[in-house]
């Protein structure tokens, strides 16, 4: 390819159109005509590539697959557009690779049904993004004989997604392998049937079919993988939280360079507790078992991001880590994985974090069969500022300490994760928290990335006319939006409060299973929707021509060409 293509950190300059409606980088990947669910494991683990429709298709009977590479104007500008309007960014793309799936049949050598459908790569050298196109009523087959096919449907059915050969990170179209596959060309990632837009360079973006108001996307930010915590340790000069010896000194706090803001409120100091909490205002190390958000009575003011609320106990093993830094790199990496998940926040720049990890901690007491490790990063620009939960799969183990009523780790009153803003009011609690699925936390996120949670604190939470905020305020009146409480997930149903838009004049969404918070006296009613982004995507493939015929992908010959 004339351009670098940049997927997910690894700078292509070769593609492999392979026949069996797969792209992939690095090496061809032809041999596999059934497809497998993603990620990919095993010999294929690192296998990188992009699939429109993986299935078992043979053109041996009819059908062709072409491609090209082109820079051609009016296609860019297409692309271009397309991909602006799906993601609200700048780009100008400069070069496209189109490969096209013409008519194909399936193994073996059966043409009474054909698919078409098309696979779009383009880039500006830096930013990477890929399109799949499927026009309606020309998928109309799922499965080879090989794959147990039986008139080209049922057995092992086709797969759309990508694989991005970390073993870990994958994004698989909903229906694949299944029967519905048959029906892509009905569904749409952007709100346009038979219209797929993904973007691959490690700055990853999903538009989601969702949107608040001028919300328009969240995002995939980053490739997970069992080192993608910032790193930590005493090769960095963290210092470490001393062991909780008495039940109630297991903290430590940090002043910080930079001012927190949270949820309207600014800190200097954070509390860094052995409990899986970092607190502002004073330390909260005395709470071992998790409780319900928001938080009530005497602790109805306590100011807390919870990445585990467990009852961690370090005597036996493990350490709790953190730190202050400005490392240049750490802040580039934040800042971007920030400007990917909130588009209202492209332009903030991250000055300043504070690095938590709870490093292979046991649980109370003293024991150290099962261990747990995750990272909670504060973020701040000054102005703006983020919260980051960061979990490895296969690294949270247990749940319950032995005083929360828990069994070898597990059951009783188990692990919470989530944010308390102080108000007795407004809080986030992440699915699965005080339930033993909050084990299984690693494979969730609500930014598209399973181990990820990314926040947004600095939004001022809704308070009366007289209030500041705190605990206790009557909230029935609201003059501040109040806050989308992270990236989102995707696909839920928010409330959107009349009121709030009238004063604001922008979005003032929450997910609607959150506490309701009344408006004025009642007299104006909340309304349930679910808003979708519907972009200006034509569902039409780019034109096939003569250019393409040159390049061709025959079944009998099962081979890939490369670009150049």
């Amino acid at each position: 390819m004339s351009e670098v293509f940049n997927f997910y950190g690894y700078n292509a300059t070769t593609a492999y159109i392979n026949d069996n409606g797969i792209i992939s980088f690095g090496s061809s990947f032809d041999e596999e005509h059934t497809p497998l669910a993603l990620p990919l494991q095993g010999s294929l683990r690192t296998t990188r590539m992009v699939a429109p429709y993986w299935a078992d298709v043979d053109t041996r009977g009819t059908g062709n697959v072409f491609y090209r590479q082109t820079t051609n104007s009016s296609l860019l500008a297409r692309a271009t557009s397309e991909i602006r309007t799906a993601f609200q960014n700048n780009i100008t793309i400069t070069n496209l690779v189109i490969a096209t799936w013409d008519a194909v049949g399936y193994f073996e050598i059966n043409d009474d049904k054909t698919n078409s459908f098309q696979c779009v790569l383009a880039t500006n050298g830096v930013e990477s993004f890929v399109i799949f196109l499927y026009a309606h009523g020309r998928i109309e087959w799922t499965t080879g004989d090989a794959s147990d096919g039986f008139l080209g449907l049922l057995g092992t059915e086709a797969l759309a997604g990508i694989n991005a050969g970390d073993g870990m990170t994958s994004i698989t179209i909903s229906g694949s392998r299944t029967p519905d596959i048959i029906n892509i060309a009905e569904t749409s990632n952007v709100g346009m049937p038979g219209v797929y837009i993904y973007r691959v360079d490690p700055a990853a973006c999903i538009p989601r079919n969702h949107t608040c108001l001028s919300e328009v996307r969240y995002c995939l930010i980053f490739i997970h993988n069992l080192t993608f915590f910032y790193e930590f340790g005493l090769s960095v000069n963290d210092r470490t939280v001393p062991s909780d010896i008495t039940r109630g000194d297991g903290s430590s706090f940090i002043s910080m360079s930079e001012v927190f803001n949270f949820y309207g409120r600014n800190f200097t100091v954070a509390y860094i507790n052995d409990n899986g909490i970092i607190s502002f205002g004073s330390s909260f190390d005395e709470e071992h078992t998790p409780l319900a958000l928001p938080l009530q009575g005497d602790l109805c003011s306590t100011r807390m991001v919870a990445p585990y609320w467990a009852d961690v106990d370090t005597r036996g093993t493990g350490n709790v880590f953190y730190r202050q830094t400005t490392d240049p790199s750490l802040l580039a990496r934040a800042t971007s994985e920030i400007r990917a998940a909130f588009p209202r926040s492209i332009n903030v720049t991250i000055t300043n974090l504070v690095i938590a990890t709870w490093d292979a901690v046991g649980y109370f007491s003293l024991n150290i069969d099962k261990t747990n490790t995750f990272q909670c990063v504060l973020a701040t620009s000054g102005v703006e500022s983020f919260v980051i939960f960061l979990y490895a799969d296969g690294r949270i183990q247990w749940t319950t300490g032995d005083a929360s009523d828990g069994l070898f780790g597990l059951g009783g009153t188990e692990a919470l994760a989530g944010i308390n803003v102080g108000n007795g009011v407004t809080s986030e609690t992440i699915t699965g928290s005080r339930t033993s699925n909050i084990i299984n936390i690693a494979e969730t996120s609500n930014v598209g990335i399973p181990g990820v949670y990314i926040y947004k604190v600095s939004t001022p939470v809704a308070v009366s006319s007289g209030g500041d905020g705190s605990c206790g305020d009557d909230t029935s009146s609201l003059f501040f939006r109040i806050p989308i409480i992270g990236g989102g997930a995707g696909g839920v149903i928010f409330t959107i409060l009349i009121i709030c838009c009238l004063i604001c004049c922008g979005c003032c969404c929450r997910r609607s299973k959150r506490r309701k918070h009344p408006i004025s006296n009642g007299s104006l009613p909340s309304m349930t929707v679910i808003m979708n982004e519907q972009p200006s995507v034509p569902a039409q493939m780019p034109n096939i021509t003569a250019d393409d015929a040159v390049h061709t992908v025959k079944f009998a010959s099962k081979f890939a060409k490369s670009f150049l």
